[in-house]
């Protein structure tokens, strides 16, 4: 009988505690219903040469070519453009043209014919090293339909 208590109080413990978020009142405040919760984003950079992570609470100074964004979980979303120089890698190393997808910081080849979701970047892929030299400013996907504005017709003259 003791044993059937036990697991009673325990389940009715696990179950109480399974919620996603915890009252304010109570001294929490993550509210993990919403998509991307504040308590959940680090702003920071991507440093586009090593494709590392960095978030401002270090006290490091972004290396250049560099991006500034956001972190949630180990996506990065771009808040601005490519800071620093755009250039070609160095001469005598092995790259492979192609496209970095921001978010995730996966490299894709030129020759697989198809670009990667945006935001992206074009530039070049150190085969040995895998540091990245970016081509292009932000591609942050966006076309923009050209609209034609037609005039309004003009009546001819002399007629009503």
């Amino acid at each position: 009988m003791n044993r059937l208590a036990g697991v009673l109080i325990l389940t009715v413990l696990l179950i109480s505690c399974s919620g996603p978020s915890v009252p304010s009142d109570q001294g929490g405040g993550a509210n993990l219903r919403e998509t991307r919760p504040e308590a959940m984003r680090s702003p920071g950079w991507l440093d586009l040469r090593t494709l590392s992570a960095h978030t401002d609470a270090e006290v490091k100074t972004p290396t250049e070519p560099y991006i500034r964004g956001v972190w949630v979980g180990g996506l990065f979303y771009p808040e601005g453009d490519v800071v620093g120089a755009r250039t070609e890698p160095p001469a005598k190393r092995i790259v492979v043209k192609g496209w970095l997808a921001v978010t995730t910081r996966a490299f894709y080849p030129e020759s697989l014919a198809r670009k990667p979701r945006a935001p992206r970047i074009a530039g070049w892929r150190d085969k040995e090293t895998g540091n990245f030299y970016p081509a292009s400013t932000l591609d942050q996907g966006v076309e923009v339909d050209v609209i034609e504005v037609l005039a309004e017709p003009t009546p001819p003259e002399g007629g009503s």
